[in-house]
């Protein structure tokens, strides 16, 4: 049974610190508005235009709003696909919740954070070969359409190219070690402080 909840514990851990940083990318305008200042594509757009349509975005994933300007058919059959995804994962994040509440022990922090910190260093080999992990993996995986491939006529088009996935990613990654390695920390030095005045 402990083995099991420790299991839980992990999992549980591992996803609520990356969701974190994923949902403050996704549902905040501020990344794809500093993304978007330094880019070519987008420096062609005008300021005004481009806090437009990333207000829309935003307001799309948070069920806000419809994107209704200069979106191509295509992307807003695409954007609401990935809309669907972003959904299941916040109910994953809630059920994460009170899953590690229920199987949280002192005793997993340490072993916990460490094995974390060793997936995030795996999930970050995919970064050197980001641009064919998102073309020829992720998305082939993920849709069954090419509605996902974007074109100079979509909105996406200039606000999102791989560039921008692939810093995202970076981005969560960066923000999940960062989390569980002072989680490790702070979890190793109160376990040697017990083990002084034991």
């Amino acid at each position: 049974m402990m083995k099991a909840k420790r299991i839980v514990f992990n999992v549980t851990l591992f996803y609520i610190t990356l969701y974190i940083p994923f949902s403050i990318l996704v549902y905040t305008p501020y990344w794809l508005r500093y993304h978007s200042s330094f880019h070519r594509w987008t420096r062609n757009i005008a300021v005004e235009q481009r806090g437009v349509y990333i207000r829309e975005l935003n307001q799309f994933f948070l069920h806000q709003n419809q994107l209704v300007t200069h979106w191509t058919e295509k992307e807003k059959y695409h954007l609401a696909e990935v809309r669907g995804i972003f959904d299941f994962l916040f109910i994953l994040f809630c059920c994460s919740i009170p899953a590690a509440s229920i199987t949280f022990r002192k005793k997993f922090l340490l072993n916990s954070s460490k094995v974390n910190m060793i997936c995030i260093g795996g999930l970050s080999l995919i970064i050197p070969v980001f641009s064919f992990f998102w073309d020829k993996v992720f998305h082939p995986l993920l849709f069954n359409s090419m509605t996902w491939k974007n074109t100079p006529y979509d909105v996406s088009f200039f606000f999102m190219p791989v560039s921008f996935f692939k810093k995202s990613f970076l981005i969560i990654l960066c923000f999940a070690f960062i989390f569980n390695f002072a989680t490790w920390i702070i979890s190793r030095h109160f376990l040697n402080r017990a083990l002084k005045e034991s």
